[in-house]
């Protein structure tokens, strides 16, 4: 049963990593951009709920900041950094590239720009923690999260009229704002995972019926202008959270019936090294054939996402997180 949770959930890693992918290609473009709006309300907070999943709020807090350092800051700096070579390769006249400026800002607000998630996620492991610490009870943390996105939501708007270059990069740049509306999606994984309620048993039918029901609900609740990236939250926040948690579920049941397949399962096991090389993929291609289509393209980085990921996770497992950099001091789990 412990295997069979795994294989689902990777399968569930492998649909939402695939999903950016493709509209890192541009393949959401054209008659397709109509798709992209329903999945940008549940395609990263598929992820966040996913992390929730195995959160630990008991575990001490420096063995969790290691262990994100190891899972999160060290990929993202690798991955910023050896983005660096194409961006290289492609531009070797950039006159840019001789200078400090270059570089450094190139790790504060990366090149490679889907790592923002990454920079995300260590917030909202801390922010989390300390919810935790504050407030015990399941119950009253999601309440508390959800009071907390709902404030979020509403002054965001002020936050970013705001002149101030250090408010801005603060909250806005350095995705802060986003990392405090998304705490729902880690208390409701938490409770899900306390309550056992991905593990119950349901026949094909009741599936089916939640399931297009989900289906519905999404596109009845359909929200504009959401990209958490950028924190933008949509023009309506309860039908925010209903359709993104109606995509979730959708792709719940889907996963928990299909269980594995064997391109997204292994993908989604590798997820955080397919969200870290996608780009570099995406640029060399790009560089060598610069009049590919994005169906082209699609295609070309969706087949060599797994040769890199096999390449990166032998040659650099410490860098991508396969293998601990930083050790745990008397670790006992």
């Amino acid at each position: 049963m412990k295997q069979q949770r795994i294989e689902y959930i990777d399968l569930m890693k492998g649909i939402c990593i695939t999903m950016v992918i493709l509209l890192h290609c541009g393949f959401f473009k054209g008659e397709l951009s109509i798709v992209n709006e329903y999945l940008k309300t549940f395609r990263v907070p598929l992820y966040f709920f996913l992390i929730g999943l195995f959160f630990k709020p008991n575990e001490r807090f420096g063995t969790l900041a290691i262990k994100r350092i190891n899972n999160l800051v060290i990929p993202y700096l690798f991955f910023s950094i050896i983005l660096f070579i194409p961006h290289i390769i492609v531009n070797p006249y950039n006159q840019d590239i001789c200078s400090w400026q270059y570089y450094f800002f190139g790790l504060i607000e990366p090149y490679n720009y889907p790592l923002w998630f990454l920079r995300c996620l260590f917030f909202i492991y801390i922010l989390y923690y300390c919810l935790c610490k504050i407030i015990t009870k399941i119950h009253f943390r999601i309440i508390v999260s959800f009071l907390i996105s709902g404030i979020i939501w509403f002054i965001t708007p002020i936050i970013k009229t705001s002149s101030h270059i250090l408010t801005e990069w603060i909250f806005i740049h350095m995705n802060l704002l986003t990392a405090l509306y998304v705490l729902p999606y880690i208390g409701i994984a938490e409770y899900f995972k306390m309550k056992g309620i991905l593990s119950l048993q349901m026949s094909y039918t009741i599936k089916s019926i939640i399931f297009f029901s989900c289906i519905l609900l999404l596109y009845i609740f359909k929200v504009n202008g959401v990209d958490l990236s950028q924190s933008l939250f949509g023009n309506n926040f309860i039908s925010f959270y209903i359709s993104s948690f109606a995509g979730i579920t959708a792709v719940i049941i889907f996963a928990q019936s299909v269980k594995h397949l064997f391109y997204l399962s292994y993908i989604g096991r590798y997820s955080l090294i397919a969200l870290g090389c996608h780009v570099m993929i995406i640029i060399s291609i790009k560089g060598i054939f610069p009049f590919i289509t994005e169906w082209q393209l699609s295609l070309v980085v969706l087949a060599l996402t797994p040769i890199f990921i096999y390449i990166f996770s032998k040659i650099f497992p410490y860098f991508t997180a396969q293998k601990k950099l930083i050790k745990i001091p008397h670790d006992r789990q």
